[in-house]
């Protein structure tokens, strides 16, 4: 999950804009709002919008712990690989270019 979006409209804007009926929340202007952030979201709750701020990230579904869920998305970046998928396609050892020019 590497995906990230702008946000850069105020929360009085998007308040206005939903007609949400909750005190605004206190959110930073992004234009590079990236997964763990907190991001404006409007929820329908009892029948009226409110505007929330929300952590932004994918948990799957079979995920037991919310701690252990977290840390995905910065794996790549320690020394150990624990994973296949986290680890790099220069740690192969059958595959490898050496120099040269490919044939």
């Amino acid at each position: 999950m590497c995906g990230r979006y702008a946000s850069f409209l105020p929360t009085e804007f998007i308040a206005h804009l939903f007609v949400t009926v909750n005190p605004l929340p206190k959110l930073a202007l992004t234009w590079n709002m990236a997964p763990t952030m907190e991001a404006p979201v409007v929820r329908l709750i009892d029948g009226e919008r409110h505007l929330d701020a929300l952590k932004w990230g994918l948990v799957p579904y079979f995920t037991k712990d919310l701690k252990k869920a977290r840390p995905r998305c910065r794996q790549v970046l320690g020394s150990s690989f624990p994973s296949a998928l986290a680890r790099p396609a220069r740690m192969s050892s059958r595959r490898r270019w050496v120099g040269g020019r490919p044939s």
